[in-house]
């Protein structure tokens, strides 16, 4: 009887300690709310060197990063939030910081594209191999340089719906409407996590497309496995071992 019991706990313990799916916490990281003595402030240089891992400059950067070598990107993205994490912990960073802000849009990303089970990655899986031709073209809608820095929040709004509007467009022409759609909702998520204190309105209102890409010439197909769930292999191994010892 003891086997199952040890089965069951330790099925529980893999699956709280999963972290597969980042959930996208405070801008620093911490968890300690009553440190009485704030740690130092972060190193701009260090949190750099965090997204130059993964080439991120700007929020647009982010939005691009599925339609690259989406086979490697979660991986990378694990590495470089785990890392982070780890040093957001020991230091301040304000929430305005351009580099903390990109951060949390990275965590924004790895929920949509590297969780099985969010809606994205299931729209992902489909649309991939046409956006992944699209990799080149969507560098075209990047903003003007520094735009998400712009004190005027009008013209900063002005700019972020131009680059989603973007997104848009040239995915419906060469990837059809749904796949269109798709886009602009992850680059809207994105983009909103990395602008501290700025609230665009009219964003989800989308262009008109002459001549969109129909539905039924879109190359679709499966994207590539982005991570195997190893706590399952874990399982399985574990009860096997188990049973094996009941036996």
């Amino acid at each position: 009887m003891w086997q199952f019991y040890g089965i069951y706990i330790l099925i529980n313990f893999i699956l709280k300690t999963d972290s597969s799916c980042i959930t996208c916490n405070s801008a620093n990281g911490r968890g300690d709310e009553f440190t009485t003595t704030p740690p130092p402030p972060c190193d701009d240089d260090n949190l750099i060197g965090f997204l130059a891992k993964i080439q991120v400059l700007n929020p647009e950067d982010i939005v691009q990063l599925p339609m690259n070598d989406i086979d490697v990107l979660c991986r990378d993205l694990d590495d470089v939030l785990k890392n982070s994490g780890r040093y957001l912990k020991n230091c301040t960073a304000s929430n305005t910081d351009l580099y903390t802000n990109l951060l949390k849009g990275i965590r924004v990303l790895n929920l949509e594209c590297c969780c099985a089970e969010s809606k994205f990655y299931a729209k992902l899986s489909k649309y991939y191999p046409c956006l992944h031709d699209l990799r080149h073209d969507f560098e075209g809608c990047d903003g003007p340089p520094d735009w998400n820095e712009e004190p005027d929040n009008t013209k900063v709004c002005k700019d972020f719906k131009n680059i989603v509007d973007c997104y848009y467009f040239k995915s419906a022409k060469v990837c059809g409407l749904i796949a269109a759609k798709t886009v602009k909702e992850l680059a809207i998520k994105v983009i909103a996590s990395t602008l501290c204190n700025t609230i665009c309105h009219g964003l989800n209102s989308n262009p008109y497309v002459s001549d969109p890409m129909p539905e039924k010439y879109v190359v679709i197909g499966k994207a590539p496995n982005i991570e195997i769930d190893t706590k399952w292999i874990f399982i399985l191994i574990a009860v096997l071992f188990l049973l094996g010892n009941y036996q």
